[in-house]
């Protein structure tokens, strides 16, 4: 029975639980593109103190004790970049390749920021919204996006336990995991300031309205895992509850019962 729980238990992971009073904070479709103007006339463009790290755990950041890293490219054009411009969806081996590619690269300053997500969960379509336009914010600032539903392994090396799970990678190395309390843009801007010493940008109009390219709305589809994880569980309830010393004593009972009904009727 034990093994039947963690098995549901596992199964119910890709989607991470937050508290209820951080869904309050949380905007989807249009309701969030107002709250985005209202948040981009409040950002703070106050100026970072210059901190070099070379941690490569992923641990959990506060942002009053956040290590800021050199995000700010020796090239500035480099932040003109299009491919900048964008959330870019990858697969396992795109990001692996991309994450090689810049471990090449040590004279010069890489940032990342990687958002795992889960097409279904209803937590990665709330941030998704904000994720969205990260890139516009920060033009210094890779912005990639992953299923974590098909790539098990990202999972496991990067610490991937829900969806949806926001790291920070610096010159191709994991430094820093986003607290997952708030799913909002302000809260998401205040952690790329705190954790770089890149500083948020206004955003345009057009650039609002916007849409894409991770999905903003949950996929309805049918969860294969849950459910083959409801008829794991019910059948070991059966067969540990056949097994059982009550089961024994009511088939007892009901031969018995049985028995004399048959015997008063002949």
């Amino acid at each position: 029975m034990r093994c039947a729980i963690v098995s549901f238990l596992f199964c119910l992971s890709t989607c991470h639980i937050v508290q209820q009073e951080s869904s309050d904070q949380c905007f989807v479709g249009d309701q969030s593109q107002q709250f985005l103007s209202i948040v981009l006339s409040n950002i703070s463009s106050k100026n970072t103190n210059l901190e070099e790290s070379t941690t490569e755990t992923v641990t959990s950041s506060s942002l009053d004790k956040c290590i800021v890293h050199d995000c700010m490219p020796l090239k500035r054009r480099r932040c003109d970049d299009h491919w900048n411009s964008t959330v870019h969806i990858l697969n396992a081996t795109e990001f692996s390749a991309l994450l090689k590619s810049r471990k090449t690269v040590v004279t010069d300053n890489w940032c990342m920021i990687v958002m795992f997500f889960a097409p279904s969960c209803p937590f990665s379509a709330i941030l998704a919204s904000a994720f969205n336009l990260l890139p516009y914010a920060f033009p210094c600032l890779h912005a990639v996006a992953v299923d974590a539903t098909h790539y098990s392994r990202l999972n496991l090396i990067y610490g991937v336990a829900g969806t949806p799970t926001v790291i920070l990678f610096h010159n191709a190395k994991p430094v820093t995991r986003y607290d997952m309390e708030n799913l909002d843009f302000l809260h998401l801007v205040q952690f790329v300031e705190a954790s770089t010493n890149l500083n948020a940008v206004a955003i345009r109009d057009a650039e609002l309205k916007q849409k894409g390219p991770l999905r903003t709305e949950p996929l309805r589809s049918v969860n294969y895992n849950l459910i083959g994880s409801w008829i794991f569980i019910l059948v070991c309830f059966c067969y540990f509850l056949a097994k059982s010393e009550f089961s024994k004593r009511g088939w007892l009972v009901l031969k018995r019962l049985l028995k004399n009904q048959y015997v008063s009727r002949a």
